[in-house]
């Protein structure tokens, strides 16, 4: 596969500095599909930030629906980042069908109405991030099924949830609310409390909800990296800064409408290099 535009690979830094630093840990050649790959889960996310209106996301969606839909082989459309995606689903074996189905639970974000129950917000975060996951472990396996479909649907779901608690506060300055349904009604939370930035404890509860429920997918990433190839795992790393992260979201007394801080680059590589050297004890 030859080297794509510098573009995607900034994209990537851009867009997902997480999957960015975990691609540097990977053996050259798959650097190109990875750089590609999280620039194109970086692209999709943001649709519903660079829009004013629900339809012209649906606009948005709808050209990477056909773009990918329309195969790894087709002539080349000038966008690095699809034609990134279509090289790399030529030449590692990637299924664009999951990437497709990707789009489509992107959809589903564009409306802002939180998700009715944290099992529907698993069953996303498994078609988005867990997807990017699994293509990368597809590509470190040289184009075979690395059995790590199981393993790589946890680490979507973890992430997910880590940024659904991080995001809370721009969120819901924009009128947006990504909590689950359930989780709020189990603490006796209304959706209004959250818009209008109400810090109750009973939101505390809510939110510590989530976080355990991060921290139970992040446990199954690690247990299921021990049965891993060691060439894959790079595919995984970009969750190791997750734990250190969810830890200071909610640390006890803190404001949850308080913006966190912005991730340390320099730690954050460091957390990854000590990952990268013992998975099953540090993830």
């Amino acid at each position: 596969m030859t080297e794509p535009p510098d573009a995607n690979r900034d994209t990537a830094r851009t867009l997902d500095r997480d999957r960015y630093l975990a691609a540097l840990f990977a053996p050259e050649p798959a650097r190109p599909a990875l750089f590609a790959l999280a620039a194109f889960g970086g692209e999709t996310a943001r649709v519903r930030d660079a829009v004013r209106e629900p339809m012209l996301g649906e606009i948005r969606l709808q050209w990477w629906h056909d773009g990918l839909s329309a195969g790894p082989a087709e002539p080349a459309t000038g966008n690095p980042v699809l034609d990134g995606v279509r090289a790399a689903a030529l030449h590692w074996h990637l299924p664009l069908a999951a990437l497709v189905r990707t789009v489509e639970a992107r959809r589903l974000e564009l409306y802002d109405d939180p998700y009715p129950s944290l099992t529907e917000l698993e069953g996303a975060a498994g078609e988005t991030d867990g997807t990017l996951t699994q293509l990368a472990a597809i590509v470190l396996a040289e184009g075979r099924d690395p059995a790590t479909g199981t393993f790589a649907g946890h680490a979507g779901v973890a992430e997910t949830l880590i940024r659904v608690i991080s995001e809370m506060p721009v969120l819901a300055a924009r009128g947006r609310c990504l909590l689950p349904l359930d989780v709020l009604d189990r603490h006796g939370v209304e959706v209004a409390d959250v818009l209008a930035g109400n810090a109750t404890p009973a939101l505390a509860a809510a939110v510590a909800d989530l976080a355990e429920a991060a921290r139970s997918h992040l446990d199954a990433v690690r247990a299921g990296l021990a049965d891993v190839a060691p060439a894959v795992l790079p595919a995984f790393l970009h969750l190791a800064p997750l734990r250190g992260r969810l830890a200071t979201l909610v640390r006890p007394g803190r404001d949850p409408f308080r913006q966190p801080l912005a991730p340390s680059p320099l730690r954050d590589q460091w957390r990854l290099w000590r990952v990268a050297r013992a998975p099953s004890r540090r993830l």
